[in-house]
């Protein structure tokens, strides 16, 4: 069988293309599996043109490469909207990485992955964006346990789920995936004249079972998401869009539901506060939202499985993000604050025998 062991949900940044034409890319994915055959899936999910891969190879120490072929050729073309898997590739490795390099003369290549945090997946050896490569798969005799975080950009952005993933993969044997996409809300479309609002995606409870659970059965989902649904009205789209605490609980409701369907753990985390933040100068921040925000984290505080990050991020002004844990938009978490997070987050599953970690 095949074992995912690394895959980042791609999204549409088509207001910022990669162009991709004379240059090598290099992406390095943190693994948490040994092995000697592997194959890897490329993704034009939302291209507009084809992708063409001049180049792909794979290492396992970052100096011996070997091409990756697809259909025994070494070059690729993807249609707008396909994926495409890999040959067999048979590589010996031991070790904590797998490296790549990638090159395509394509222009415009919207079909992207982001990352921020660097200890899981890089570019480069640093954060920002790439193209291609979708997931990466072991054959083995049998399937590890699989965790999976899904959410918004503060789940995209990989800082509390790098380092959650780091003491996973120092202590078990699980493997962790990516589902977030910044600026994604739980309820609804991206719905906005914002240059980056195509990049939002779909509603969370539209794109949950198909992001989460394709070619994938994760035993845990950790879900963090809904502040860009306080976030967005009366910003980037009318106030009226705001919904009422009873609808966010709703739409959580359904993906917990979603994930009992496929005998998975769906976790829910409380929203962290936003006040202070800004877009475009104009303060996002009011009551009405931060009653909402309120009332939807007191239910989730009441359900058998959650993890309550407000609590662990706030100041002592509980309506604001803590300084130490801030970016400096009062809503994103820095590098260090969103490291001690995903500790935080690590060690409260460990403590509970149910999760098996």
């Amino acid at each position: 069988m095949w074992n995912i062991i690394w895959k980042k949900k791609m999204t549409f940044f088509n207001n910022f293309p990669l162009d991709g034409r004379g240059k090598i890319y290099t992406l390095r994915i943190r693994i948490n599996s040994n092995g000697n055959c592997f194959r890897v899936r490329l993704s034009n999910e939302y291209g507009t043109e084809p992708l063409n891969i001049n180049m792909l190879c794979i290492s396992a120490d970052n100096k011996n490469y070997k091409n990756i072929t697809f259909d025994e050729k070494t070059h690729c073309i993807l249609s707008g909207g396909e994926k495409l898997y890999s040959d067999l590739i048979e590589l010996e490795v031991d070790g904590k990485y797998l490296y790549f390099k990638i090159q395509s003369e394509t222009q415009s290549i919207f079909t992207q992955g982001h990352t921020s945090e660097t200890e899981i997946t890089s570019v480069n050896l640093a954060g920002g964006y790439y193209f291609g490569i979708e997931s990466v798969e072991v054959q083995a005799k049998k399937e590890n346990p699989m965790i999976c975080f899904f959410g918004d950009s503060l789940t995209e952005q990989g800082h509390f789920s790098g380092a959650f993933t780091e003491r996973l993969y120092e202590e078990t044997k699980y493997t962790s995936y990516n589902c977030g996409i910044s600026g994604n809300r739980l309820l609804r479309n991206f719905d906005s004249e914002d240059p980056w609002a195509s990049s939002f995606g779909e509603a969370g409870i539209k794109r949950f079972e198909k992001d989460v659970f394709e070619k994938a059965t994760p035993k845990i989902i950790i879900v963090l998401i809904g502040i860009n649904d306080l976030y967005h009205p009366d910003n980037l789209v009318p106030i009226d869009q705001l919904p009422k605490a009873e609808e966010l609980i709703i739409g959580m409701k359904t993906l917990i539901e979603i994930s009992k369907k496929y005998g998975s753990i769906c976790i829910p985390c409380t929203i962290p506060p936003f006040k202070g933040t800004k877009y475009q100068e104009k303060y996002v921040w009011s009551l009405d939202k931060e009653d909402v925000r309120e009332k939807f984290n007191i239910w989730i505080r009441n359900q058998e499985n959650f993890l309550d990050v407000d609590k662990f991020v706030r100041a002592d002004d509980i309506q604001m993000l803590k300084d130490e844990y801030d970016c400096g938009d009062k809503l994103h978490f820095n590098s260090s604050g969103g490291r001690k997070l995903g500790k935080f987050l690590y060690d409260c599953l460990k403590g509970e025998k149910k999760y098996g970690l």
